[in-house]
């Protein structure tokens, strides 16, 4: 049985994703990148704060631990940090030919909102 501050922890990561799935989401694969890149010149704070989600799973797992919290941490950083290397290898412009087209290959509807899906499912399968 889940607790009720467990089903509230899923509630507001749940509602944090569909914000950064909001935010975040382009026909492309590098609009994403444009998008992210206008938060990280404007602030690198504000980036990080338009990734509330990282913040709810890591509170979650503080407060409950357990292997499947932290891969959620894990799988976020990693979001984090990856798109934080796209965004210097774009401007040092090291970016390989066929990783460039792959910025103009348009983006399923389904792919920038799977996160909504997947990271509560895990949070709820770690705290069950």
């Amino acid at each position: 049985m889940i607790d009720t501050t467990a089903i509230f922890f899923i509630i507001v990561l749940i509602i944090c994703e569909i914000f950064e799935s909001w935010w975040q989401s382009a026909p492309t694969f590098g609009g994403v990148i444009e998008k992210i890149r206008g938060y990280y010149y404007t602030n690198i704070f504000l980036l990080f704060f338009m990734h509330p989600s990282f913040y709810v799973a890591l509170f979650a797992y503080l407060y409950y631990g357990g292997a499947t919290a932290s891969v959620i941490v894990i799988m976020k950083t990693v979001d984090i940090a990856t798109k934080l290397w796209l965004i210097q290898k774009v401007e040092e412009g090291s970016i390989s030919p066929e990783f460039k087209a792959m910025f103009s290959m348009p983006l399923s509807p389904v792919m920038m909102w799977m996160n909504v899906f997947i990271y509560p499912a895990l949070l709820a399968f770690s705290v069950a």
